[in-house]
């Protein structure tokens, strides 16, 4: 009999009968591939109700996923403000006990003042392998602060006016963690808003702070002059160039001339490595200006650049304009191609924006919440975007039923249960309500963490070494999307040099972001003492920002300086070098061909005399 039967279920099984001659029938069977179709959806549930009771509800937040007590397991830190009533706001460090989430902030953080329209962030300031957090924002006395606590092992204390004194509180505002000098200590870049008592009005920064491994030192006017103070801000760091220097993204106002003429901007600021400059119209033309938005770096293609998304409004007066658009990096800039990866992406300020990979296919996926208005009514979304290979596809009702539509709050991904999926925590304002909610993911597909880079090299210079390794694999995120974390210090196994963030026994990322190189298969590590050992090692980290193994550690030592000088009577040379390690002898030559070198009468003597020759006379310093 004629039969046609197609179950969906991985693959479509078409059986088509047909009679060629009498009395006998053939059957054609054609597997059709639809992949994706049918398979179980990736789904996720909101479980704040069972692993995180008491969570309050709020807006105009920020939130961030860190590992503080080093347990293996992801904790977050919340800000934001819980009812209508000025005044009423938190900031709160939620532990991860291994079943639920309970409120630990009066046990570890005693006085930590509650903001709200802030940021929080955190980051291992002083290389002790535990996470430090800075945070700005409003309090409840309408004033901005800016704090940095420090992680004591037992709790927190708030360390800035020791360590960053100065700094001006701030609220509207965004700050982010980043070694921009490359001397393995984290810096980081503020912006926001405050009111000046002494001219009656509100001023805005935008400030970068050195890192000098006793406290922080404003050297905006240095490394950045020209940086326009804004607010309403977001700022991101990424070697967008992949030079081996962190460059930055931000957005927000600027004030303008006189009584407030307000210019919203967005701008890239490139790393030379002796200073920032701005380059954005050169490399992203068109790029338009952004305030009350989010910005985030990302390599969406695996093409082993990073590319960003930004949103926002494009004037003060919201309802004149607001933007969702996805740049492209091509290698020697920037292109907008929204309307072709991700059409009908909502345009939305007050806004967030987060990269994950939540299907573990290897290629990320992002989180939006915001509003915008249409026909004078605004409108709020919350929305998962997936990453299908050729593009990006609105997946939120399918997977994420129930969402609800928020702004004026913020996204995080973390997998808190360490079943190998990001979960995801969101805030916000959805018209009558404000909402906190965590959103476990049940996705069918585990993720499998990559393998270890190979091919571990570096090259010594004065006062520095360059590390470099070659690609990891991974089972799911192509060997160029991969992002790697690098570790050093002065010790087997230490990480005073350049800290991590992450378990070197087991590879657990106690943040869940890029690693610490990005994209590349190098990273520059400045400002060593000459003659120094440094044993370092590197993993590598997937789009779910899952840490595979450190390969098997390495030490390198950064040369010491030779100096040469010479004595007129009589004819000799004074030859030392600092500082004075052992295991080096000087060598000699009348040229640069590597044929001629030999080892110089003084030998390994430091410091020495010899002899003054006639003709020019060649010195270096070689391990035998």
């Amino acid at each position: 009999m004629k039969a046609i039967l197609c179950t969906l279920i991985k693959t479509c099984t078409r059986i088509k009968t047909a009679r060629l001659a009498a009395g006998r029938w053939y059957v054609a069977i054609v597997l059709l591939s639809v992949a994706g179709v049918g398979a179980a959806e990736p789904t996720f549930t909101n479980v704040t109700a069972t692993v995180a009771p008491d969570l309050p509800d709020v807006y105009g937040a920020s939130v961030a996923w860190g590992d503080y007590d080093n347990d293996g397991l992801l904790d977050f830190l919340l800000t934001g403000q819980y009812s209508i009533e000025i005044g009423d706001l938190i900031s709160q460090i939620w532990r991860n006990t291994g079943s639920r989430f309970t409120n630990v902030t009066a046990t570890v953080a005693s006085g930590l003042p509650p903001v709200s329209v802030g940021s929080v962030a955190w980051g291992d300031y002083d290389n002790d392998g535990r996470l430090d957090f800075i945070l700005t924002g409003m309090t409840n006395c309408d004033a901005g602060i800016s704090q940095i606590w420090r992680n004591t092992g037992s709790g927190f204390t708030n360390v800035t006016d020791t360590v960053a004194s100065g700094l001006q509180g701030v609220w509207s505002s965004s700050a982010a963690w980043g070694d921009y000098n490359n001397d393995g200590r984290l810096d980081f870049l503020i912006t926001g808003v405050f009111y000046n008592y002494n001219t009656s009005g509100t001023e805005s920064i935008s400030q970068i702070w050195r890192n000098t491994g006793n406290g922080f030192t404003n050297v905006t006017a240095t490394v950045a002059p020209g940086l326009p103070r804004i607010y309403a801000s977001s700022v991101a760091w990424g070697d967008y160039d992949n030079d081996g220097w962190l460059d930055f993204l931000l957005t927000g106002v600027e004030t303008v001339g006189g009584p407030p003429f307000l210019q919203p901007v967005s701008q890239i600021w490139r790393n030379t490595g002796s200073g920032f400059t701005n380059v954005t119209v050169t490399v992203a033309p068109g790029l338009p200006g952004t305030l009350w938005g989010s910005v985030a770096w990302g390599d969406y293609d695996n093409d082993g650049r990073l590319d960003f998304l930004v949103t926002g409004a494009t004037n003060r007066a919201v309802p004149s304009g607001t933007i969702s658009q996805l740049w492209r990096n091509t290698g020697s800039g920037f292109t907008n191609v929204t309307d072709t990866v991700a059409p009908g992406l909502p345009q939305v300020a007050y806004s967030s924006v987060a990269w994950g990979d939540y299907d573990n296919d290897g290629r990320l996926d992002f989180l939006l919440t915001g509003g915008f208005y249409k026909t004078n009514y605004f409108t709020r979304v919350s929305q998962l975007w997936r990453n299908t290979g050729r593009g990006f596809t609105n997946v939120t009702d399918t997977v994420t039923p129930g969402l609800p539509q928020l702004h004026a709050g913020s996204v995080a991904w973390g997998d808190y249960d360490n079943d190998g999926r990001l979960d995801f925590l969101l805030t916000g304002y959805n018209g009558p309500n404000y909402i906190s909610q965590l959103w476990r993911n049940y996705t069918p597909l585990t993720n499998s963490p990559p393998s270890a880079p190979t091919g571990l090299a570096m090259t010594a210079t004065t006062n520095a070494v360059m590390l470099s390794w070659n690609s990891a694999t991974d089972g799911q995120t192509p060997a160029s999307g991969l992002t790697y974390n690098v570790r050093a210090g002065t010790t087997p196994g230490g990480i005073d040099l350049l800290s991590a963030h992450v378990d070197a026994t087991n590879g657990f990322r106690r943040v869940p972001a890029l690693g610490n190189a990005t994209l590349r298969h190098s990273l520059p590590l400045t400002g060593l003492t000459n003659g120094q050992t440094v044993y370092w090692s590197v993993q590598a980290v997937d789009t779910a920002f899952a840490g595979g193994p450190f390969v098997t550690e390495t030490s390198v030592v950064s040369l010491p300086v030779l100096s040469v000088s010479l004595n007129s009577q009589p004819s000799t040379l004074n030859v030392s070098w600092t500082p004075p390690t052992f295991g080096w002898v000087v060598q000699q030559s009348p040229n640069l061909n590597a044929s001629n070198w030999t080892t110089a009468a003084s030998g390994s003597a430091n410091p020495a005399t010899l002899p003054a020759t006639n003709g020019a006379q060649f010195y270096r310093l070689s391990k035998p």
